[in-house]
């Protein structure tokens, strides 16, 4: 009952698509195969078709390029339907997050075809990753968040200052080699007061 239920559920379509393409091919491969096995033995047990019976192998061979490379374009056209689905989820999703725009809400990310709010528990924090206050979490290399907050405006919570760091007084906290801060206050400044 299940098997039927998912061939006749139109979700996640260009996968069913492609999946008809293999099959396609490989059974019509098969039956040209098949096909030609029974061509070839009647063809070698009648009298003056031996050349004809060398052909058919040739034939069969030829036939079934034909079908995998034809197999290519229902395929391809499955490949089609998946990348524009996902770009419709992309759309929506980004649609929702300019909707959602300046409010408290994490921004909506599409997992496996889905929007979901919940990237907190697929990307963890490593170390010198930040989490925006958004919610969305992300890796040291990232500078800024899909909610349009920066790396310094938007981060929640600050590594502990290393030995000879410095914290800035807009809670910041800096490597020992840093001499400013995103805020526009230098070291000197923060540590002589």
């Amino acid at each position: 009952m299940q098997l039927i239920q998912n061939i006749f559920n139109f979700d996640e379509i260009g996968g069913k698509i492609k999946g008809v393409a293999k099959w396609l091919c490989w059974i019509g491969i098969l039956l040209t195969w098949i096909g030609a096995g029974i061509a070839f033995v009647i063809c070698l047990f009648m009298e003056g078709m031996f050349l004809v019976a060398l052909l058919v192998p040739v034939i069969a061979a030829l036939y079934s390029g034909l079908i995998w490379i034809g197999s290519w374009m229902m395929y391809a056209f499955g490949e089609v339907v998946e990348t524009i689905c996902s770009i419709f989820l992309d759309v929506d999703s980004l649609k929702e997050l300019l909707q959602n725009k300046g409010k408290d809400t994490p921004a909506p990310v599409v997992e496996g075809g889905k929007i979901s709010n919940h990237r907190q528990t697929r990307v963890p924090v490593t170390a010198g990753g930040w989490t925006c206050s958004c919610g969305r979490r992300h890796m040291p290399y990232e500078t800024s968040c899909v909610c349009g907050k920066v790396k310094a405006d938007g981060q929640k919570t600050q590594e502990p200052v290393a030995a000879g760091g410095w914290t800035c007084s807009c809670g910041r906290n800096h490597m020992p080699y840093e001499t400013s801060c995103v805020c526009g206050k230098t070291k000197a400044e923060v540590q002589n007061k």
